[in-house]
């Protein structure tokens, strides 16, 4: 997945669970990730393997005992831009076959002008 997350140490965030999820924290960034209304998790640093999604990052505390994982707003801006890249070059190619057709259908008056 292509979701991006700022960390930020010793830091939780109260209350607004989503979700609690036993595992590692890559499978919580997955799980996180595949969840629109999850904005982040809280992971313990206790060695519980265990966090908590959250549907905000707001109204955290300084907490030696947690980690929290910030998603970023727009983490999958790259996905976007390979879009629209891939439609450039549809227009593009879109463009080439308009050329092309345009000569062959004036093909005689082009060879008119040449001779």
């Amino acid at each position: 997945m292509g979701q991006k997350y700022s960390l930020i140490s010793n830091y939780a965030v109260n209350g607004n669970d989503l979700k609690t999820v036993k595992g590692t924290v890559f499978e919580c960034h997955y799980e996180c990730s595949r969840n629109q209304d999850c904005k982040g998790f809280a992971w313990a640093n206790n060695g519980s393997n265990t966090c908590w999604l959250k549907t905000t990052n707001q109204d955290g505390v300084q907490d030696n005992q947690y980690t929290t994982f910030v998603r970023e707003a727009f983490g999958n801006i790259e996905e976007s831009h390979k879009k629209n890249h891939h439609n450039y070059a549809l227009y593009i190619i879109l463009a080439l076959i308009l050329v092309l057709v345009i000569g062959y259908l004036n093909r005689d008056r082009l060879r008119k002008l040449v001779n």
